[in-house]
């Protein structure tokens, strides 16, 4: 046997009966031998390829907040222009005042999900060198 039947891994010696990378019991040709696959152990590239679709969604998220974060500071300078023109009604002026209340809120969830990933990102990411 030349490779191991579960994952694939070369094997080195002849006399090994359990495979070195998975760990998985070989079989020669004259013994019959069952047993359960050992999950395949991922490759570096498996792994890279994961880290890079993770990365993308991250990016993506940090542009729709980015555009959630410009769109929230327009609709507070409109309300807030709408608050103190004095040619408004009162109506309006409530109105405005609960837009204005809205998009400061929505502006702070941004601010807050913002240093979120930022705290998580100082605590969490790899030492570098590493993967």
């Amino acid at each position: 046997m030349k490779r191991c039947p579960n994952c694939g891994a070369p094997i080195e010696r002849r006399d090994d009966t359990h495979c070195a990378y998975c760990g998985s019991p070989l079989q020669d040709d004259t013994q019959q031998t069952t047993y359960q696959p050992q999950p395949r152990h991922r490759s570096k590239a498996e792994e890279l390829d994961e880290k890079v679709r993770f990365c993308r969604a991250l990016s993506i998220a940090s542009l729709v907040f980015f555009a959630f974060f410009i769109v929230a500071a327009i609709a507070m300078v409109t309300a807030g222009s709408i608050i103190n023109d004095p040619s408004a009604s009162d109506e309006q002026k409530r109105s405005a005042k609960t837009s204005f209340k809205i998009a400061a809120a929505s502006i702070i969830i941004v601010l807050v999900m913002i240093a979120t990933g930022t705290i998580f990102q100082i605590f969490y990411s790899p030492i570098p060198g590493q993967i």
